[in-house]
């Protein structure tokens, strides 16, 4: 059975603790996945039964692994910063990535720009850089909705 539900995307926050604080001050979710490279940013919020996070290529001393394979109602997410599939180059690797785990999402940064594609029934999306207030609000119902939202 497949569960509704709200997941806030973050990446690339950078220094961006103001804007973590809005999320959760301003928007209801049921969680929230950081892809890196700012996870410090979250501060007490990483401590949250509902809060994912990996590191990214900026994040040297954080204990994070550089992936997570996440399942919550019914869907597997991969969450990861991106930085060790090449995602500046191209996509190839990280979906590949994603199938062979079969996931139904994966969610990257590193890229510092929003994307979003869907491949195949796998969904790929970057949320692009919190650090200039860029996330992502995924709504999981009876259809997918992708709603980018900027937080000033």
């Amino acid at each position: 059975m497949v569960k509704k539900m709200k997941i806030m995307l973050v990446s690339d926050s950078h220094g961006n603790k103001s804007g973590i604080e809005k999320i959760f001050e301003k928007y209801k979710f049921d969680y929230l996945f950081h892809m890196g490279d700012g996870v410090k940013d979250l501060g007490l919020f990483a401590n949250l039964e509902n809060v994912y996070c990996v590191a990214g290529n900026c994040d040297v001393f954080s204990a994070e692994g550089e992936e997570k394979i996440i399942k919550l109602g019914g869907y597997t997410f991969l969450i990861t910063h991106g930085h060790r599939y090449s995602v500046k180059s191209n996509l190839n690797k990280i979906v590949s990535r994603g199938k062979e785990i079969g996931a139904n999402f994966v969610c990257y940064g590193h890229t510092h720009n929003a994307n979003y594609i869907e491949s195949d029934g796998l969904y790929i999306i970057n949320p692009g850089a919190f650090q200039k207030g860029k996330c992502v609000m995924l709504s999981i119902d009876r259809g997918i909705s992708i709603e980018n939202i900027v937080i000033e």
